[in-house]
């Protein structure tokens, strides 16, 4: 059966409007998904740089407890809003800041009382606990970077974290075992004194007796001034080499090798005096 002209061109014109259709819905269905991936990426980095607010009730010299308060996240927390207080007490802090950068902390009395009496060892904490749940809470809201809201709560177990420390004795016995430590540490740096003494000393013969021995003779190398002063060559090479700096004396660095090697050993040095 042959083909006319005509049902030939209908037949290319069918397949190019299928073919764009084919090509209108891939090109749809990839802009979705960039859409949703982009979509996804913001979310996520924008959670990853969240501010977090984070209450923690913490040690103070071994002795005290107090609260902190720091943010976890890692975007700053803008015009920061926060109450907390006990739920069985009256007593509630107001606070507000206009920045809180990542990892920054603020330190707080708990809040026992309208007058603030510092009620912080941990005895005094579980005496003033005792027939509570011995919770505090924390409310908090704040703006992150782009300018989104953010708000949360949190609950902190006062009693329960103060009766797990096991008393102020092992805090103290700690901070004396620290502090032994460090005063070994003292004794052991005073004890290395002498050493370093002794080897400034030897570094300052070593100097002395190169310098005596080049205003001698005016010039020599490095060989020579080994034997003649019985120093090492590499102690010369640095001793000459700082001098050199001091501008006493004067030598030609050596353009196939480096100064401290052997091969340059034999490069004349010459006393210039002092200026």
């Amino acid at each position: 059966m042959e083909v006319s002209m005509a049902q030939a061109q209908l037949g290319v014109s069918l397949a190019s409007v299928i073919f764009s259709g084919v090509l209108v819905a891939v090109t749809y269905l990839y802009w979705q998904e960039t859409k949703n991936h982009t979509a996804e990426m913001r979310a996520t980095r924008e959670a990853e740089f969240q501010p977090v607010l984070t209450a923690t009730v913490k040690p103070e010299f071994g002795l005290h407890n107090r609260l902190y308060i720091e943010n976890t996240g890692k975007g700053a927390a803008h015009d920061v809003n926060a109450t907390w207080g006990f739920e069985h007490l009256d007593a509630k802090v107001e606070w507000s800041i206009p920045l809180i950068s990542p990892g920054q902390k603020h330190k707080f009395s708990l809040p026992f009382t309208e007058g603030w009496n510092d009620i912080s060892t941990h005895q005094e904490v579980k005496s003033e606990l005792e027939g509570s749940d011995g919770t505090v809470y924390f409310d908090w809201s704040c703006e992150d970077d782009l300018g989104n809201e953010i708000s949360d709560r949190n609950e902190i177990d006062v009693l329960s974290t103060v009766r797990s420390r096991g008393g102020s004795e092992f805090v103290i016995k700690n901070e004396q075992r620290e502090i032994r430590k460090e005063l070994e540490d003292l004794t052991d740096a005073v004890d290395e004194i002498p050493d370093t003494i002794s080897s400034l000393q030897s570094n300052a013969r070593k100097v002395d007796a190169v310098k005596k021995e080049l205003e001698k003779i005016g010039s020599a190398n490095r060989d020579q001034l080994s034997g003649l002063t019985g120093v090492p060559d590499r102690d010369i090479a640095t001793i000459v080499s700082d001098f050199k700096s001091a501008g006493v004396v004067d030598y030609d660095e050596p353009e196939d090798t480096m100064w401290y090697s052997p091969d340059a050993a034999d490069t004349m040095i010459e006393w210039t005096g002092y200026n």
